[in-house]
This record gives structure tokens, C-alpha cells and sequence, in this order.
């Protein structure tokens, strides 16, 4: 997992879901402290660049593009993700696409093509 994942979750909880800060907080501290799992791993400099050539070239945005570029640079072989735009990003660089959440449900979200 990106190192910073545990920041953008805070972020997400507190800004986008409305939840108090110091609550927010305590749940993100609680898991990075209770679990040894996941495995956060750092982008290096060439992945960072990485990132903006493979968001130029599959013309998306660079924030999805660093998962691809930090997966790649850590040799996973598939991205785990509920994210539907993610199935093409990963055929494009040879990865793996897992989602979690089975089509049918996804479909009642409107998630997932046809």
C-alpha cells in the first residue's frame, strides 16, 4: 500500500464524510498502530516520474497513475481495488485487476458497464 494511503483515508473521513477530526484521527491511528498489514512502501523518484508518463500516455490523471507506477515498481502482479476504471488502466501495463465487490452489486450502483 502507498504510504501516504493512511493520510488520504484521514482526509476523506474528515473532509468528505464529515466526520470529526479527532474521531477520524483515532480510527486511522488505531489501524496503522493494531495491524501489521498492510506493507507501506515509499514511491522512489523514478516512480514518481513514472506516474506523470504513464498519466500522459493512458491519458488519465496522475493520481490514479501512481498506483499503477508504485504497483509496477514493487512487482505486484494485480491492484485490489473497488474502482471500475481501473480494470483498462491495469490490461494497459500488465497488471492484474481485482475487485472485491461482486458485478451484480456494482451494477445497482451504476459502477459498472453493461
Amino acid at each position: 500500500m502507498l504510504d501516504i494511503t493512511p493520510i488520504r483515508a484521514y482526509w476523506i473521513m474528515e473532509r468528505r464524510w464529515g466526520i470529526n477530526r479527532r474521531d477520524a484521527s483515532k480510527a486511522i491511528m488505531e489501524f496503522v498502530r493494531t495491524y501489521d498489514a498492510p506493507l507501506y512502501v515509499p514511491l522512489k523518484r523514478e516512480t514518481i516520474l513514472r506516474s506523470f508518463d504513464l498519466a500522459f500516455s493512458l491519458k488519465h490523471d496522475v493520481y490514479d497513475c501512481v498506483y499503477l507506477a508504485i504497483a509496477l515498481q514493487e512487482g505486484a502482479s494485480s491492484i485490489i481495488t473497488t474502482d471500475t476504471n481501473f480494470k483498462e488502466l491495469c490490461r494497459a501495463v500488465g497488471i492484474g485487476y481485482e475487485n472485491p465487490v461482486p458485478a451484480d452489486i456494482l451494477k445497482k450502483f451504476g459502477a459498472y458497464p453493461p
